[in-house]
């Protein structure tokens, strides 16, 4: 779920669940544009009182629950499409970035709506199954010590420890605030915004739900002289009153920003879109390359619909083009649940050009051997290759210093039985690009040798997958059982796909300039002879098909080649085909009732992770890059024109429909294993050992020959939805290229004998000023200074030239190559962003 909010400046927000009220998030994006609605009416700040116990209380006094319902009741009718809702007097304010994403706000606006309807026995029902609702969410955790929001009290957290308990305990009990100020009105009834989600009115409330995370409490508890002898009902009276203080002062600047507007003075919009994170920013950037608002990009995981974006707002002829670049990302604890290499990724091409573009990211989960640590794992590899690599850093490691205390988070890991499996860090990352400058001296001029720019990649990609390692695992035997434990129940949470790896070669490309083809070429063989991931040959084919896609040479797999492939084995699955391409689309379709016979004990392990694989003989090739859907699968024509349509099924899990699974394969793979099977499987990870005994040790679910047109088909192209033509197939990754900024002074990179360090970096300055030459000439002495952090500055006798590198460099001990002859000057000095710094 984003939010993209215009304010002169571009901010993105990325909403996820760092500050937590729902697990569904629809609800929140209905529940923030409601929001925002009601500050715009009129008499908005006379009704900042309600517009909280609306936004923040499980339970509502009368007066509330009126000001909710006759809300509802404006906004249901506005949301009937977009064109309504573009004509109504909020489209200025929060604007829909795709239909879909208003049918799905306007769904929740009139299930809220419809309670006002209930009848005695209605509302009886309804208060008794969200009350249920509620126990069954704190079901097993009543017992923990909920002490989130002392983070928000920053050095202070010591005074803040046991009122935050206390807080959150009587807010899970009543479902209300207290400041102790204002005379609370009776709360019996229930807040329908907290009641429904995408499985109806079954409560998806986060178990961590608590008013207080979002504001900042050190102030007030400073000024009012808290400390650890105050009681705690006092201190949480402090608490609220500051919460509330704030929310107040933040409504009314947001009223007087969007307060009898219009669409041409509007400071302020609120742009919603619903859907996966990752897959809108690639939308984004897609738009932002070439307006066109259908792209290939899925909407989200088990959903086989694309992004189409308002073309009113982000096509060609756009009258006020939506944005597509910031000069703010904020991605809340997305890094936790996606992945920082995925993250950056696509977050890092959408930000502005310009020194002050910031992106934001937040860790709440603990990885890696320590707390502290733990964005280094996250990184998978050495902190300044990477930040040059990605062309982003974090501002704190460059300035050394950081504004945010984690005193709260070092508290609650020392603590007894203390909470060591969450360790909250927020970063600012900055482009390398800029330095102090306005502009960026030089740009796509990173310059590696192709065997050393190979092997860094392959480190990198050994830590990406550094849970198929299995003296990794071996490793897990020397931890406290607390330790192992976290280590067991995490081990299902893998970020990346071989996909994940093509994407990063891709981004590192445009930045990095090289013999690429001898880079790929390397790092093939280096991940062929490698035998430290125990699955790593399994998942090769997946890895290849994911290079070319991503637009990378692979000269074994030209179209010629394949002509040879297919006329030496005449692959039954291809004789229908006139031409056959490198990249096919392998369809799987599972029975509902091979979901059905597994699908008690796979929810019983969380979230397990499926996998395709196609099984000939001793041959077994994995795919972890997959599609799915629920819905039933129709077939049309043959061979290269055979095509197929879903019509997805939106009940989902809950519903009698089959799984359509879909993945791209190299056809020269399927022509050497057509006489095998195509199934799906569960991804083995130490917290998926228990489904052994059900699954077996293949942990396969469902499969079929090739040849079974019941279950298995072979496409050109990926299916489509039935309200879908837009062509999905295995299309390559589409990156965009630099703006075309002046190439100064290009930078080689040499790397430490391992590959995984950055052991120096040499500037090539041609001299091409007749006065700086005849200086150069005679034979003046040379010398460099440091001017910043990243900046040196060459001096030329009287003449001086500043030096920019994308990383902070130490410019003391800089060595130079004079040319006096050639006229040019190499200055070559080393990284002083080092691990330590972390």
């Amino acid at each position: 779920m984003l939010l993209a909010v215009t304010w002169k400046p571009q901010f993105l927000v990325c909403v996820t669940q760092a500050r937590p009220l729902f697990i569904d998030i629809i609800p929140s994006l209905a529940r923030n544009a409601l929001l925002f609605t009601l500050l715009a009416d009129d008499g908005a700040e006379n009704r900042l009182s309600r517009i909280w116990n609306i936004f923040y209380h499980m339970m509502l006094d009368k007066d509330s629950l009126s000001l909710l319902i006759e809300q509802c009741r404006k906004l249901v009718p506005l949301a009937q499409d977009m064109e309504t809702w573009k004509q109504g007097p909020y489209a200025h304010i929060v604007a829909m970035c795709d239909d879909a994403t208003l049918f799905d706000i306007q769904r929740f606006w009139k299930l809220w709506l419809g309670t006002a309807e209930f009848n005695v026995q209605q509302t009886k029902r309804f208060t008794k199954n969200f009350q249920d609702g509620l126990k069954n969410v704190r079901a097993g955790k009543q017992e923990y010590f909920v002490i989130t929001s002392m983070r928000s009290a920053g050095p202070l957290a010591p005074v803040a420890m046991k009122a935050a308990t206390d807080q959150f305990q009587r807010f899970w009990t009543s479902g209300v605030t207290d400041d102790g100020i204002q005379a609370a009105k009776p709360a019996k009834n229930v807040n329908p915004t907290f009641a429904f989600s995408a499985s109806g009115d079954k409560v998806a409330v986060h178990y961590g739900t608590d008013p207080i995370l979002g504001f900042h409490l050190e102030e007030t508890l400073a000024s009012s002289g808290c400390a650890l002898s105050d009681e705690s009902a006092a201190i949480v009276s402090k608490m609220v009153q500051a919460a509330r203080h704030q929310f107040n002062a933040w409504c009314i600047a947001v009223i007087g920003r969007i307060q009898h507007t219009s669409a041409s003075s509007a400071s302020l919009v609120v742009r919603m879109y619903a859907g996966e994170a990752l897959a809108f920013c690639q939308a984004l950037h897609s738009v932002g390359i070439s307006p066109q608002p259908h792209t290939p990009s899925f909407v989200a995981p088990w959903k086989r619909s694309v992004v189409r974006l308002d073309n009113t707002a982000y096509g060609l002829h756009a009258l006020s083009p939506a944005p597509t670049s910031f000069n703010v990302i904020e991605t809340s604890n997305l890094l936790d649940h996606l992945g920082l290499q995925n993250l950056l990724i696509v977050t890092v091409p959408l930000l502005r050009n310009s020194p002050s573009s910031t992106l934001y990211t937040e860790a709440l989960l603990t990885i890696g051997g320590s707390a502290t640590k733990g964005l280094l794992t996250h990184m998978c590899g050495d902190p300044a290759t990477i930040s040059l690599l990605l062309g982003v850093v974090p501002s704190t490691y460059i300035s050394r210093f950081t504004t945010r205390s984690n005193m709260s988070d070092t508290l609650m890991g020392d603590m007894p039985g203390g909470l060591k499996t969450q360790y909250h860090e927020r970063l600012a990352w900055k482009s390398v690009d800029h330095g102090n400058a306005a502009e960026p001296l030089w740009k796509e001029s990173i310059r590696f040798a192709p065997e050393q720019l190979a092997k860094t990649l392959f480190e990198i990609y050994l830590q990406m997958f550094s849970d198929e390692n299995l003296s990794k695992r071996l490793d897990m035997t020397h931890l406290r059982e607390d330790e192992m434990i976290h280590k067991i129940q995490s081990s299902g949470l893998l970020h990346h796909t071989r996909r994940s790896f093509a994407l990063l070669l891709a981004h590192v490309q445009k930045r990095a300039k090289c013999d690429w083809n001898k880079v790929i070429r390397i790092l093939e063989g280096l991940v062929m002879e490698d035998r430290t991931l125990i699955t790593g040959s399994n998942f090769y084919q997946e890895l290849v098909c994911q290079l070319h896609l991503a637009g990378f040479i692979l000269p074994w797999l030209s179209p010629a080649n394949v002509r040879d492939y297919r006329a030496q084995e005449d692959p039954p699955i291809f004789r229908d085909w006139n031409m056959v391409p490198q990249v096919v689309t392998v369809t799987l379709v599972v029975p509902r009732h091979a979901i059905a016979n597994v699908q008690s004990e796979l929810s019983a392990v969380g979230t397990p992770i499926l996998q395709c694989e196609l099984l000939s003989g001793v041959m077994h090739n994995a795919f972890a890059c997959i599609s799915a859907s629920f819905g039933e699968l129709a077939i049309s024509g043959r061979g290269e024109n055979k095509s197929a349509v879903i019509t997805e099924d939106s009940a989902g899990t809950h519903g009698t429909s089959p799984m359509v699974v879909s993945f791209p394969v190299l056809a020269p793979i399927l022509i050497l294993t057509s006489g095998g099977t195509v199934g799906l499987a569960v991804r083995s990870t130490l917290s998926t050992t228990s489904l052994v005994t059900k699954l077996g040790l293949g942990m396969g679910i469902f499969k079929a020959l090739l040849t079974d047109e019941r279950y298995v088909h072979v496409l050109a192209k990926a299916p489509t939805t039935n309200n879908s033509t837009a062509d999905v197939a295995a299309s390559p990754i589409t990156h965009g290229r630099s703006d075309g900024a002046a190439e100064h002074y290009p930078i080689h990179v040499e790397m430490d004998d391992s590959n995984t360090r950055v052991q120096s970096l040499t500037s090539h300055i041609d001299i091409t000023d007749a006065a700086e030459q005849a200086s150069l000439v005679g034979g003046c002495t040379i010398r460099t200074t440091q001017l910043s952090a990243n900046q040196v500055i060459l001096h030329i006798e009287k003449h001086q030239r500043i030096v920019a590198f994308p990383l902070p460099v130490d410019a003391v001990n800089a060595k130079l190559r004079v040319a006096r002859k050639s006229k040019y000057v190499e200055v070559s000095v080393s990284a002083s962003l080092l691990v330590s710094d972390f």
